[in-house]
């Protein structure tokens, strides 16, 4: 196959886009740097001492628990034009019980961690949370063989017939799925490239393309790609054993093993297809329109400081950097001042004599009770005294200390410390100006979670192959129930309950929970009677009130049978001896 000329045009477009990624990347590094404890590099003091306190590394363990404690949960809306309106709004529902419990049973603490990691990266520039689909096949006995549907009464074969040819149908799909996974990854800053004429958004550009590194065997090996034949490995990694220390046979092959390429998996917006490249090679290793279940892009981005008309966001920590160096700087100078030889003293000839070098050496590290020789009595050794670090110094640390909260919006509440007493009006300001600027945050991780949650759907809708069973709390209880991927199909909106992700404090659920109570008792009898879950509520009690399970004071599943059944009986026999009274 000749060399594709549309090749050329991308790889101009990856050096571009690497151009921009590479001055971007080192701005971040300094960041990942400062969060390491890294804070002094090449700076060129006078200072002994260079200690850290790492404010921007205590800033990120702060926030992150705060925006993302735990899985979200994810609700699904019917969107767009409908036809069948029941019918829709049930297959919403479907669909919303299969994204929680299988985010919720097959990914759990997985998917957790993630999405805290891309809300990591996105501190020092930008998250990234890439959804997919991936299956093991095996080959269909059954291809090429007659549909059978089932047997008749005696034992025959019921073969599946064309209703308009009247032709028995055969199997024609070749492999089978036998192992299917959806996953959300996140993927590092450093492997992805955007559109260089792009302003703000990366979603907005013409491309998005990440840069992955495979083995060259396995994308020889793999039906994914296509004109492989002759592709170069772009570099090999370096061996981990020598030469000679292996057999030539032995040798040939992990000089194989260690063959890569660097691939760039290419999501060409304008065209709405998908090409993948390589470093060195002439022809398309893939091109093909945007696989099914991939809504434009299988990436869900997350940002928390845009600059106009830069394609890159800004990172959490520039504002807090210089004040940062301030704050080492400081607790550096006090540090190197209260470290210096403390006492000195000055003396002349008439001090010591002839012995004065021998003297004070004593005098350098004397014990208790020591003699010194001295000429004069009345001329003992001078205290000289040493001039005072500028209280300047500890002003400007404390101030820094100051600037450094109110830029990175750290609070006292958020830090479980209270500086100085304050009046309940201002606290209650300070709380509302903190309460804005984190929920700013909040709903920028709920979008993103929200995003992640509707491109996993998408990928469901289009790749299900077989029924996936939830358990669903329904009038008469838990029960399970099979999902299929015609029941989840229809056109949703997706997007995360507000407040489903943040942290719960035992505390704070349990004063909610009695406040509940005391409103719910106020409604009429048979509204609560209707419309509260009350088993679902004695279920869930001990999780508000743990010493109600460590006491076992709630019963069994057996025991509450038993009392069921007690209880009816008694009602039975208060009804017979009432009609008994009547007659």
């Amino acid at each position: 196959m000749a060399d594709d000329p549309r090749v050329k045009i991308w790889e101009d477009r990856i050096i571009r886009s690497k151009k921009i990624r590479k001055a971007a990347l080192k701005e971040a590094k300094q960041y990942i740097d400062f969060y390491e404890g890294n804070q002094w590099g090449s700076k060129k003091t006078t200072l002994s001492e260079k200690p850290v306190i790492n404010l921007l590394y205590a800033h990120v363990k702060l926030q992150v628990p705060i925006l993302y404690f735990q899985n979200p949960r994810w609700y699904c809306r019917p969107s767009g034009p409908m036809a069948g309106i029941e019918q829709v709004v049930q297959n919403a529902q479907l669909a919303e019980y299969l994204l929680n419990y299988y985010t919720k049973e097959n990914m759990g603490i997985t998917l957790k961690r993630q999405i805290r990691l891309a809300i990591l990266d996105a501190f020092f520039s930008f998250g990234t949370i890439k959804v997919g689909y991936v299956a093991d096949f095996e080959a269909n006995p059954n291809f090429g063989k007659n549909n059978v549907l089932g047997e008749d009464e005696q034992g025959n074969p019921i073969f599946e017939v064309d209703t308009e040819t009247g032709n028995i149908i055969t199997d024609t799909v070749e492999d089978i799925v036998v192992n299917e996974q959806f996953y959300a990854r996140r993927i590092s800053p450093t492997v992805m490239l955007f559109d260089t004429e792009a302003e703000n958004y990366f979603e907005d550009g013409r491309y998005v393309i990440q840069e992955i590194v495979k083995p060259t065997e396995d994308i020889k090996s793999s039906p994914l790609y296509e004109n492989t034949e002759d592709l170069e490995p772009s570099y090999s990694i370096k061996p981990g054993i020598d030469e000679v220390s292996s057999k030539p046979d032995d040798y040939s092959e992990l000089i194989d093993d260690l063959k890569r390429n660097t691939i760039y998996e290419i999501y060409d917006l304008e065209h709405d297809k998908l090409l993948v490249t390589a470093d060195g090679h002439t022809k398309f290793l893939r091109d093909e329109p945007m696989p099914d279940g991939i809504d434009r892009l299988p990436f869900e981005f997350l940002r928390f400081n845009e600059v106009p008309d830069r394609i890159y966001p800004m990172s959490d920590f520039k504002p807090g950097k210089s004040l940062q160096e301030e704050i080492n700087m400081g607790r550096g100078m006090i540090m190197t001042h209260a470290k210096r030889y403390g006492r000195k003293y000055g003396y002349d000839d008439s001090t010591f004599g002839g012995n004065a070098e021998e003297e004070m050496e004593k005098f350098k590290d004397p014990e208790d009770g020591g003699m010194f020789k001295l000429i004069d009595a009345g001329r003992p050794p001078t205290v000289i005294q040493d001039a005072t670090l500028d209280p300047a110094v500890y002003a400007n640390f404390s101030q820094s200390l100051v600037d450094f909260r109110e830029v990175m919006g750290s609070t006292e509440n958020d830090r479980g410390v209270v500086e100085r007493r304050k009046t309940a009006t201002e606290a209650g300001f300070l709380a509302r100006a903190s309460g804005v600027r984190k929920e700013d945050r909040k709903t920028l991780v709920e979008d993103f979670a929200g995003g992640v949650g509707n491109k996993l759907l998408q990928s469901m809708q289009a790749n299900l192959t077989a029924e996936h069973a939830v358990e669903i709390l329904g009038p008469a209880g838990k029960v399970w129930q099979g999902i299929s991927k015609e029941q989840i199909a229809g056109q949703f909106t997706t997007g995360v309950e507000v407040g489903s992700s943040t942290q719960h404090l035992p505390e704070h659920e349990r004063a909610e929970l009695v406040q509940a109570l005391q409103m719910i008792a106020q409604f009429p009898p048979e509204l609560v009677m209707t419309k509260f879950n009350f088993d679902g509520l004695l279920e869930k009690l001990h999780m508000y009130f743990p010493l109600l399970e460590k006491a076992d004071l709630i019963n069994s599943p057996e025991q509450q049978q038993k009392m069921q059944q007690w209880l009816t009986q008694m009602k039975q026999q208060q009804g017979q001896g009432q009609r008994q009274g009547q007659k």
